[in-house]
């Protein structure tokens, strides 16, 4: 195979529901692991204005926030390295665009833009598989 072909956009035929489901679920379950990192990073957040704020007292809080930071740069590794690799379409056979996340944020000096990678793909990048269990739904709601 090419290069030239790889770029080349190769449009979904949809033919089974029930199977394209499974197919969803399955690719689903593989980013699951990867998806676990964001939570984990509202979890740190949560405890950490917990403890700021007096609500709950940990005596060994910096100790305690060391290695859970030494396991959020591990997740966040992983999330990364997997988000990469198991995002492979089962239908096309191609890995996703890298930056497939969008985030705009203004303040008092203006607006920006920018992408990065997240590990929750509901539609392939290159031949528009629906990749999750709703986006099969919905695909076969818009056919009928």
């Amino acid at each position: 195979m090419s290069i030239n072909n790889y770029n080349k956009i190769i449009p979904f035929k949809s033919n089974n529901k029930e199977k394209e489901l499974k197919t969803a679920v399955k690719f689903q379950r593989r980013l699951i692991p990867s998806k676990f990192a964001y939570f984990y990073t509202g979890f740190l957040g949560l405890l950490t204005f917990l403890q700021k704020c007096s609500i709950i007292h940990i005596a060994n809080f910096d100790e305690l926030m060391s290695w859970l930071g030494l396991l959020f740069a591990v997740l966040t590794v992983y999330s990364v390295i997997s988000t990469f690799f198991l995002t492979i379409c089962p239908y096309c056979h191609r890995f996703q665009n890298l930056f497939n996340g969008k985030s705009v944020n203004g303040d008092t000096e203006g607006i920006s833009y920018s992408q990065g990678m997240v590990p929750f793909i509901h539609h392939c990048n290159r031949c528009n598989a629906p990749l999750s269990p709703k986006a099969v739904i919905e695909h076969y709601k818009k056919q009928a």
